[in-house]
């Protein structure tokens, strides 16, 4: 009944799905942009069908709930910051030429266990870094990532990065994360629908 809606879906999925397989950062946040257009899409196509639907189905009790669910979902959009960010984060990619990304760095950190520590150097052994000291050390690798940017959208606005999604803490750091938080409202969202016209 919700094709172009579950077909919009499946790519929104399958570029989550192309974030996580990606061998460098240039895959990645085209596979991030490519998300949020299918995201809108997504959205897009689930008020149209919902609404076509509807009208066939007039007079109904079912038919009279969508507009007040597609409302509902349409104000959470708009007011939790993780889903509205997404949308903003779209609209800029789009129709600006400003930056939603930026990347950063890899970064390895060696703190001493016990104090002073001579560091020598670094090693590669294998595909691993070994630090060369004098005493004990522990070590941290972070691999280059993509971060979130704040957005600017085309009437000059700007959407701060999100911090929460429906009152509970994410990171916008774990852009990943950030996408699937954002697929999984859509989906369920479109369940709720569904479920008021089956």
């Amino acid at each position: 009944m919700f094709n172009a809606t579950h077909e919009a879906m499946a790519k929104a999925e399958g570029f989550v799905l192309q974030m996580k397989q990606a061998k460098n950062l240039r895959q990645f946040e085209d596979a991030w942009k490519d998300y949020l257009g299918a995201l809108q899409r997504t959205w897009n196509k689930l008020g149209s069908e919902a609404k076509k639907i509807a009208r066939v189905h007039a007079g109904t009790p079912a038919a009279a709930q969508v507009g007040p669910a597609l409302k509902a979902i349409s104000r959470t959009i708009n007011d939790d910051p993780l889903l509205n960010y997404l949308k903003h984060a779209r609209d800029s990619d789009e129709h600006t030429v400003e930056p939603i990304t930026t990347n950063v760095g890899a970064t390895l950190t060696v703190t001493a266990i016990q104090r002073p520590v001579h560091v020598r150097g670094i090693l590669v052994v294998g595909d691993q870094l070994v630090p060369d000291a004098d005493g004990p050390l522990s070590t941290a690798f972070s691999p280059a990532r993509m971060i979130l940017l704040q957005v600017l959208d085309k009437r000059g606005r700007r959407t701060d990065v999100p911090t929460t999604h429906l009152g509970k803490p994410v990171s916008y750091e774990d852009v990943v994360a950030v996408a699937q938080l954002g697929l999984e409202f859509c989906k369920s969202s479109a369940a709720r629908v569904e479920a008021l016209l089956a």
